[in-house]
């Protein structure tokens, strides 16, 4: 026979260990999962100017006599403006910051209105040479 008197369910305080167990979690587990997402931004962007720096090439030696004057980006341009490439939404903008008959400087930088802004600007040059920086904030070789 059962006791008429036994309860059965959960208890206020362990419905609230459980939400507090599931709080913590959460506080731990998004912070890194949004990095994740960052770095994977960021690498779209960095990936798009390695890209860029190629069509560029191409576009050298398709001139006579070689040089990058005359290139553009956006739709009538030799590439995009805007990364990643694929997919609806842009975290970076494209762009041919500096460029004469032999050399040419490009930039991504995060666009203002979205989720990136504030973010690194990544550069790439004709020699190769990568910086990034933030803000007003002096170039450091490389990008991260």
């Amino acid at each position: 026979m059962t006791d008429s008197r036994t309860q059965k369910g959960f208890t206020l305080i362990e419905v609230i260990i459980v939400v507090a167990i599931i709080g913590i979690l959460a506080a731990i587990a998004y912070p890194s999962y949004v990095e994740h997402v960052n770095k994977a931004r960021r690498a779209d962007a960095q990936a798009a100017l390695v890209e860029l720096a190629a069509r560029l090439q191409e576009f050298y030696i398709d001139q006579t006599p070689p040089s990058y004057d005359g290139a553009s980006l956006g739709n009538d341009g030799i590439f995009p403006d805007e990364a990643p490439l694929d997919g609806a939404q842009k975290y970076y903008d494209l762009s041919i910051t500096s460029q004469d008959a032999s050399t040419f400087n490009i930039r991504a930088a995060p666009k203002a209105d979205a989720a990136m802004a504030g973010d690194f600007t990544f550069t790439l040059d004709s020699r190769g040479a990568k910086q990034h920086f933030r803000g007003a904030n002096p170039a450091i070789d490389g990008w991260p």
